[in-house]
């Protein structure tokens, strides 16, 4: 496992202590932000970093000048393919986790940690809120700290959201009638809705997944599903990947699609879904299975929900997976900015050389496609 060389740095009264992902010390310290009343979105959590199949993962622990947890998040590391033995890190939903009083000095002290390990590349902070004023503060924050902004690559600015604070018989009402259709259509074909649960199942997971993507243009990369079912089964509370199966087949086969959600205490969101067309029902799959992890959030305390992202839809563009966007806005039309990319390059030479390199590399890969 790749562990962190500096445990400790200090600055302004706050430390910041680097952590092995999912380690004994990473659950104390979650431990005691939990019990502090500090949120940890599921990225950032213990069992996360136990299931999560990343080079490694770090836990970002900061104490006060009083030595009490203030807060805490998690960096995925991944090796360089581009410089062997350099590293990247990145932190996705980031923000909830870090007290605004914490802010400044945790990221000028992770920054100036990242600075004196030479294997570090990058670091790639992905905040995420929906409180544009916090954006702001962390957007100080972290320019302060030497970061940079930059165009976002793996998350999205905006999304659709829709309160979970009526009771799902209320939230159900207050959608439109052919929404309310669809939901309840499982209740009138031979399907069932149950979570996947069986490992076996992950490669059909991946092939719904992929046959979706081939749909909409996207571009499929073979997942291992395996493991997030297993978090899905530590972490009940945290993960959700539900299934619609055929009633009268047995086996993955019988598995016709699949949504995973995740809760982060105050919200849940909206990851990943896929779905075949191979079969004689006439039905949509998506809606009851939405439906479910908006449920399954709601009676996990979340308040909120975010539907992972939002397009401009079919309706005026040539939106390659504006259908998706169509079908989340079956459930919702208010759209919020949530997300920013900050990025740190403590040294812009090596950068520039990883880039050119595995730029190199790509266009050898296209013209032996070719």
């Amino acid at each position: 496992m790749l562990q962190p060389r500096q445990t400790r740095v200090g600055q302004d009264g706050f430390e910041v202590h680097l952590l092995a992902g999912g380690s004994p010390e990473h659950e104390d310290a979650e431990r005691e932000l939990l019990g502090r009343g500090v949120p940890l979105p599921l990225p950032h959590r213990a069992v996360w970093a136990r299931f999560c199949p990343a080079d490694a993962l770090w836990f970002v622990l900061v104490r006060d000048p009083q030595g009490r947890a203030a807060g805490g998040f998690t960096l995925e590391v991944s090796r360089s393919r581009a410089l062997p033995g350099h590293l990247t890190l990145c932190s996705e939903r980031f923000g909830d986790s870090l007290p605004a009083a914490a802010e400044a000095s945790a990221l000028r002290a992770l920054a100036d940690l990242i600075r004196r390990d030479r294997r570090i590349l990058r670091l790639d902070i992905e905040v995420f809120s929906p409180d544009g004023e916090r954006r702001r503060a962390l957007g100080e924050a972290l320019t302060s700290a030497g970061l940079r902004p930059a165009p976002l690559v793996r998350s999205y600015p905006e999304t659709l959201t829709s309160d979970l604070l009526l009771s799902d018989e209320e939230h159900l009402a207050a959608l439109s009638v052919n929404t309310r259709r669809h939901i309840r259509a499982i209740h009138k074909r031979p399907v069932t809705l149950r979570l996947i649960e069986d490992g076996a199942f992950a490669p059909r997971v991946d092939d719904l997944l992929r046959e979706t993507l081939q749909r909409t243009g996207g571009v499929h990369r073979p997942v291992d599903w395996r493991w997030r079912i297993a978090l899905s089964q530590a972490a009940p509370r945290e993960s959700r990947l539900v299934g619609l199966f055929r009633t009268e087949a047995e086996g993955p086969e019988s598995l016709l699609a699949f949504a995973w959600g995740c809760c982060h205490g105050e919200y849940g969101h909206y990851d990943a879904a896929g779905s075949t067309r191979l079969s004689d029902l006439k039905m949509s799959f998506s809606y009851a299975l939405m439906w479910d992890l908006m449920c399954w959030a709601r009676h996990n305390g979340a308040r909120w929900w975010d539907f992972g992202g939002i397009t401009e839809g079919h309706r005026g563009s040539d939106d390659p997976v504006g259908g998706i966007s169509d079908f989340k806005r079956h459930f919702s039309t208010t759209v919020q900015q949530v997300g920013e990319r900050w990025v740190l390059e403590p040294s812009p030479v090596r950068s520039g050389l990883a880039r050119g390199v595995s730029a190199f590399a790509t266009a050898i890969r296209q013209l032996r496609a070719r």
